[in-house]
């Protein structure tokens, strides 16, 4: 999430909306993602989440919490925290720009 509001989905691959189970990761080492992220010109900050279960889950559970926190851009796309369904873990990233 970048501060204009636009979402780029690194897992799964290609994912556009809908309904789409998250694919499941190896837990015996790192997982290469198959493509990286460049910082662009959005302004403010990029936020990025990693959200997991011990179970398969539904990406559009992601994608409305996801939408949900950016809709005001504010604190809570910024610095706030997805408000995800039980049974959902999260980490995040935030890169604050200058400028």
């Amino acid at each position: 999430m970048d501060g204009r509001g636009t979402f780029t989905w690194h897992i799964p691959a290609g994912y556009a909306g809908g309904i789409r189970t998250a694919p499941p990761l190896d837990p015996k080492g790192p997982v290469v993602l198959p493509s990286a992220y460049e910082l662009d010109d959005a302004p403010g900050f990029e936020r990025f989440f990693l959200v997991f279960a011990a179970a398969p889950f539904d990406v559009s559970d992601v994608e409305s919490a996801a939408r949900s926190a950016g809709s005001g851009l504010g604190t809570a796309a910024d610095r706030g925290v997805l408000l995800l369904p039980r049974g959902l873990g999260q980490l995040s990233l935030r890169v604050k720009k200058q400028g």
